[in-house]
């Protein structure tokens, strides 16, 4: 038997570009509060790198809105990891920004519907936005990795903030995009 990896779904920059207008309201598609919501949680995972079962036990005392980066610190039980995130440095502070939709209370924000009936939502608004890669609840948590990776975060830290115990796991997401090859390649010409 021949072991055939899995294909890693992550959205590309202009996919999450348009995942977030549709958040902010920007395209708004005729969307329903609980749609809303649905998407606005897969972004704030997006740019968090949280799972599904992870943002739905996240607890208000998680996020400490007093510090300067604002941390977010939970307990991640697929791993029994501590994971610290510092919300304001990571994509211009959007996870802060979807949490005040919410008056700041993640609670009202991590009330979701079973995982399947938010794919549902999410695949509602894949097909009202053009997105034509597929994608699901679980693709946040790739996008996030695949993102900061081709940002130029070293890979010890996206397994840090993944709280990966083996590089290897972190390894998969090492998607590199054709902008990172153009990036890199162009440094070297200074």
């Amino acid at each position: 038997l021949k072991n055939v990896p899995s294909k890693i779904s992550f959205l590309c920059e202009s996919d999450f570009r348009k995942i977030v207008d549709f958040s902010d309201g920007t395209n708004d598609g005729n969307k329903n509060e609980t749609e809303r919501k649905c998407v606005n949680a897969f972004l704030f995972c997006c740019c968090t790198g949280l799972r599904y079962s992870d943002l739905c036990n996240l607890k208000q005392s998680d996020i400490d809105f007093h510090s300067d980066e604002k941390w977010m610190e939970y307990h991640s039980p697929k791993t029994d990891k501590i994971i610290k995130v510092p919300l304001s440095l990571l994509f211009n502070g959007k996870a802060l920004e979807i949490i005040s939709y919410y008056d700041n209370n993640i609670l009202e924000l991590n009330n979701l519907p079973s995982n399947a009936l938010v794919d549902k939502y999410l695949l509602k608004a894949r097909a009202k936005l053009g997105i034509s890669q597929r994608f699901s609840f679980h693709s946040a948590r790739h996008t996030y990795a695949t993102m900061l990776l081709n940002l130029g975060v070293k890979i010890t830290t996206v397994q840090k903030l993944l709280g990966h115990h083996d590089v290897r796991t972190t390894m998969k997401y090492c998607e590199v995009l054709d902008n990172t090859v153009i990036r890199e390649l162009r440094s070297l010409k200074q």
